[in-house]
Order: structure tokens, then C-alpha cells, then sequence
């Protein structure tokens, strides 16, 4: 019986991974980047701090569970950048970033309380202050943002020098596969170690599918049910009954497809077809968001809708990846339970000779 070597880490940390990388860049691009151009007497500055507020929340709530799979799980051996400095480097920069954000994520939730955000944009009691550099947390929460964009750029460096310069790849260690080097025990404790997760795997893939789906509807009905406020919220003008049905028509192309994904979201076996036409939807829906940014000028309001787009991609990509992992993972697992049966088989049989 062979010793294994962890070449992989668990599949749960890997999606956890990319998925927190997704949310918490575009978190990070939603405080700096937009809402600080957005005044605060603005309806958008409100939607704004809502899915910045909740993406905080939801980040929070997944590093946690982050950090226990992550003492939890067994885990390859520490990479080498193959320098003793950039080893301490990588060592330090590792664990700056847990501080990092959870600093973003505690101060920002303390100025929001001291704010009375909430209220504001869950509740709709009050109004939002002129500045928030009145409240003390501010500068800290500025702070832990810089640090967290200077941690990220670091390890964003750190896989491009081990991808091009070391070429040891390391970037498989986190991604889906077998996560075990070893011979007869391989499969028993690779299903063990990770079999779990694929078979709840289903399950992460319908939160995030259901989240366009949600989205596609709530789109659909706005634009069937009040066209001439959605078009006044953009500053269109619907000049006859006709144009007024086209938008209705459009609204329900959303319906159509919100459809399609409700009904993939309750079978297994359609998953990963749902999660294609999501995606497809949302991709060219934030190609076209581009082209209209690089043509028509860049809006507050259009780098707002932006950046949910991508984040909505990128996590459909991601579950697209889970899904077509899990398939080849359950079409692994008969022939692997075959060859130990006829293993066992054989054994058996040489005895009895």
C-alpha cells in the first residue's frame, strides 16, 4: 500500500477560491471605482451601497467557511518560489490577506451601522449622509481597500511568475482533479476526500444559476408589466403604442429564458444546459455593455450594471467547470469500482488455487 501525496486542493476550497476572488474584486471595483462617483443623493448611489453592503455580507459568510475547510482539509506541501525571500513574501502575503479582508469587511460594516445605512437602503428610513469621511472608520476601511488591492496585485504576480517563469504549475493545485498521487488506495481515498462535494456539487451550482435566473425574471416583468417607467428611468421616451409593446416583447424574451433556467434549476441532468444559456445570455449582455461603454461614453450608471454582469459570468463559467468536472468524476467512478472488484476477484481466486 502506497503513501499519497497531495497534489490538490479539495474541491470545495477550489470553488470557494475563485468564487471569493470573483465577489471580492468586484466588490472592490463597486466601492472605488463607482459609487464615489455616484452623489449621494442619487437613486443609484442607494443600489449601490445595497449590493456592495450584501456582497460584503455574503464574502463575509463565505471566508469564514473558507477558513474552516481550509484547516480542516488536507492540502499539497508548501510551494517554493525557488528564493528564500520571495518564500517569506508569499508566506506573509497569504495571511495579509485574510486580515485584509475581514479589516474591509468588520470597518465596513461598522461605518454602515454608524451611518444608519441599513435603514437607507434595505428599509428606506433616512437619507445618506453628504460624506462619509466624517466617520472615523472611513480612513480605515480606505485603508484595508489599498492594502487588499496591493495584496491582490502581489498574487496575481506571484502565479504569473510561477506560470511563465518557473513553469511549475502551481495553478493546478487549484483546480478541479484528482488530488491524490498513489497506486492501490488511490480511488478509495480520492472518493473519500472528495466524493462529498461532488455529490453536493448540484447544489452550488443551483445558487448560482438561480441567481441570473432571479434576475432575468425580475428584468422580464419590470419591462412587461411598467415599460414607460423603465424607459423614463433611462431618460427614453416611448413615443407611440407600438414602441411601447416592443419594450413589453422585450421583457418577456427574459421571462422566455428565465423559464428555461427554472426548469433546469429542478434536474440534475439539465444543470449544465441551464447554465450554458445563462450564460450565453449574460455574456452577451456584458459584451454589449462594453461596446457601449467603449462607443457611446463611459456612465456611472453603466459601469454600475458592468460590473454584476461579469461577476454573474464568471461565476456561470465557474459553475459550468464544476458541472463538467462532477460528470467526469461519476463516469470515472464505475470503471475504478469495476477494476477493484476484479481485483478482489482474482485475489480470491489465486487463494483458492
Amino acid at each position: 500500500m502506497s503513501t499519497l501525496q497531495v497534489t490538490r486542493y479539495h474541491p470545495l476550497l477550489v470553488a470557494l477560491h475563485w468564487g471569493l476572488a470573483i465577489l471580492i474584486i468586484a466588490d472592490l471595483t463597486i466601492g472605488s471605482q463607482v459609487l464615489v462617483n455616484i452623489p449621494s443623493n442619487s437613486a443609484t448611489k442607494i443600489e449601490g451601497l445595497r449590493a456592495h453592503m450584501s456582497a460584503g455580507i455574503v464574502i463575509l459568510a463565505l471566508m469564514l467557511v473558507r477558513l474552516t475547510v481550509r484547516l480542516r482539509a488536507a492540502a499539497p506541501e508548501e510551494a517554493t518560489a525557488g528564493n528564500p525571500f520571495l518564500d517569506r513574501l508569499a508566506w506573509l502575503s497569504h495571511r495579509a490577506l485574510y486580515v485584509a479582508i475581514f479589516g474591509m469587511i468588520i470597518s465596513g460594516l461598522t461605518m454602515g451601522l454608524q451611518a444608519h445605512i441599513p435603514d437607507v437602503v434595505f428599509f428606506g428610513r433616512g437619507q445618506l449622509p453628504e460624506s462619509f469621511w466624517i466617520y472615523p472608520t472611513r480612513g480605515i476601511h480606505y485603508f484595508f481597500s489599498r492594502l487588499l488591492m496591493a495584496l491582490i496585485a502581489l498574487h496575481i504576480a506571484g502565479a504569473l511568475y510561477h506560470t511563465f517563469l518557473r513553469r511549475d504549475g502551481l495553478l493546478r493545485r487549484m483546480w478541479f482533479g484528482r488530488r491524490f498521487q498513489g497506486r492501490e488506495v488511490e480511488a478509495a481515498s480520492a472518493a473519500a476526500s472528495g466524493g462529498g462535494f461532488w455529490r453536493h456539487a448540484p447544489w452550488i451550482e443551483r445558487i448560482i444559476l438561480g441567481a441570473p435566473t432571479l434576475l432575468f425574471i425580475l428584468i422580464g416583468s419590470k419591462y412587461m408589466s411598467t415599460p414607460l417607467e423603465v424607459a423614463a428611468q433611462s431618460n427614453m421616451a416611448l413615443g407611440s403604442p407600438a414602441a411601447v409593446t416592443d419594450m413589453r416583447a422585450f421583457g418577456a424574451i427574459f421571462l422566455g429564458v428565465a423559464i428555461a433556467a427554472l426548469l433546469s434549476l429542478f434536474s440534475t441532468r439539465r444543470l449544465l444546459a441551464g447554465l450554458t444559456l445563462a450564460a450565453i445570455v449574460v455574456g452577451c449582455a456584458t459584451a454589449a455593455r462594453v461596446l457601449g461603454i467603449l462607443v457611446d461614453g463611459v456612465a456611472p450608471e453603466s459601469v454600475f450594471k458592468l460590473v454584476p454582469e461579469v461577476v454573474l459570468l464568471s461565476l456561470l463559467v465557474l459553475g459550468i467547470a464544476i458541472e463538467r468536472r462532477r460528470r467526469r468524476h461519476l463516469g470515472e467512478a464505475p470503471s475504478q469500482a469495476g477494476f477493484e472488484r476484479t481485483r478482489r476477484l482474482e485475489e480470491s481466486h489465486a487463494r483458492a488455487a
